[in-house]
């Protein structure tokens, strides 16, 4: 039994396509497609957690989409959640009773190192990436950023850095053309230029 996490599925929304820019040619595309890589990833018994904007659809269409859908399903409502999250029944496709969260809740979920990390390695053979480490995702992160031009006092945050000057000593490298940068300024600096004296000055005739 695995616990996933999921949001905005939208379902029968069928302008998300166009605000969203999502692959489909129609709103009852979309949710077929949807709906099978669902239920081709949760399990029936699996736990999964939608964080907000299920459908913006009544009670009834959420109601036929939840039974589609595998899994213990826990729903904490978005904003077009509105017109269905009130006291009703749901029931998912394996027959578990949908669990309507309060908009805004904490969820505690119980993370084991040794799960996580088998679980790390196994999507990175499956992924055909490099066997790294878990801890190496928060350099991949920092890289990325930088190479992508984030401003060095945002990536300082991201990162929990008290001090910019600690995230440039373990990245700076990494910031683009900044060795460029540097030395098209002291070439601006250094670089020699011509200095008017009193014997270069043109002589002024009086007409």
């Amino acid at each position: 039994m695995k616990i996933w996490f999921t949001a905005d599925t939208h379902f029968g929304h069928g302008n998300v396509i166009r605000y969203n820019k999502r692959p489909y040619s129609s709103g009852s595309e979309m949710d077929t497609v949807l709906i099978e890589n669902w239920n081709k990833a949760i399990q029936p018994n699996d736990t999964i957690y939608h964080l907000g904007d299920f459908t913006l659809q009544g009670k009834k269409l959420a109601e036929h989409y939840f039974s589609r859908l595998n899994g213990r399903i826990h729903v904490v409502p978005g904003g077009h959640d509105r017109s269905w999250n009130k006291k009703y029944d749901f029931f998912s496709r394996s027959g578990h009773p949908v669990v309507v969260l309060p908009p805004l809740v904490t969820i505690k979920v119980p993370l084991r190192y040794g799960r996580v990390y088998k679980e790390f390695k196994a999507l990175l053979e499956e992924a055909g990436l490099p066997d790294i480490r878990f801890h190496d995702l928060r350099h991949t992160a920092a890289s990325q950023m930088i190479t992508h031009s984030v401003d060095n006092v945002t990536v300082s945050k991201r990162l929990g850095h008290s001090k910019v000057s600690t995230t440039l000593d373990h990245y700076g490298h990494l910031v683009p053309g900044a060795q460029e940068q540097a030395a098209a300024v002291m070439d601006d600096l250094t670089t020699p230029v011509a200095i008017m004296t009193e014997k270069t000055a043109p002589k002024l005739h009086r007409a």
